[in-house]
């Protein structure tokens, strides 16, 4: 019996060390694909926070066209909610600031 636990542990050891090997590689791939991911979700937070805008700014387009009587009315209208919107964010991110 002796000599067979003898004669397997070099085997044994051989498939831990493969184990050990595999094990690293894994843990290399978890750690890139974990950094990706959270690469993609500040990408994600970043184009919704965009979106967000957009919309906000199309809503107030439309608000603007139904009361703007003429081009240059629509232009002075859209100027003055741009700033508008870009007074509401600064706000904003002041307040996330503090």
């Amino acid at each position: 019996m002796a000599e067979n636990f003898e004669d397997k542990l070099p085997r044994i050891r051989s498939k831990m060390a493969l184990l050990l090997e595999r094990y690293k590689v894994l843990e290399t791939r978890l750690q890139e694909l974990d950094e990706a991911c959270r690469k993609k979700d500040a990408e994600n937070r970043k184009l919704r926070k965009e979106i967000d805008t957009l919309k906000t700014d199309l809503e107030y387009s439309h608000v603007v066209r139904a009361f703007a009587n003429s081009p240059e009315q629509l232009a002075q209208s859209r100027a003055i909610l741009s700033q508008l919107v870009r007074d509401v964010d600064k706000c904003i991110a002041q307040l996330k600031q503090e």
